[in-house]
């Protein structure tokens, strides 16, 4: 896995690219990671692709879109840009980053990452927000 983080002005942008076909599982790390916290509004699901835009009670946190197909790689975009207007909420940077970790955490107990790679990639998400909590 791979991670790329985008943050310029009001953009954040973070993704994570996994080698093989994982979208299933992916997702329902995604959904394990915030079923306590965030809700899933599906914006769009194609043959390629699958986009949600998350939640808390009405209030939008942000976009989440899986882009993947018959081949790998698996491609998983969060960002903090609202669906409906297209414009970039700076307020949500930090729920994002904490959503990314939350996402590899549970990636990493269910065995699609290593510990390690989770860490590092924590890490790198940690550069834009000190403050994000460890992981559990």
């Amino acid at each position: 896995m791979r991670i790329t983080v985008t943050d310029k002005g009001d953009r954040l942008e973070v993704a994570l690219l996994f080698p093989d076909s994982r979208l299933t599982d992916l997702d329902s790390a995604l959904r394990l990671a915030s079923a306590r916290r965030w809700t899933f509004h599906s914006i769009s699901k194609g043959i390629d692709h699958l986009e949600y835009k998350l939640a808390d009670r009405d209030d939008f946190l942000a976009e989440v879109r899986f882009t993947h197909g018959l081949e790998p790689p698996t491609r998983v975009l969060f960002e903090n840009r609202q669906p409906e207007t297209g414009q970039y909420l700076p307020a949500n940077k930090r729920i994002v980053l904490a959503m990314v970790a939350d996402c590899l955490e549970e990636c990493a107990n269910r065995g699609l990452v290593s510990q390690a790679k989770k860490d590092v990639s924590v890490r790198q998400l940690r550069q834009h927000d000190p403050e994000l909590a460890p992981s559990r």
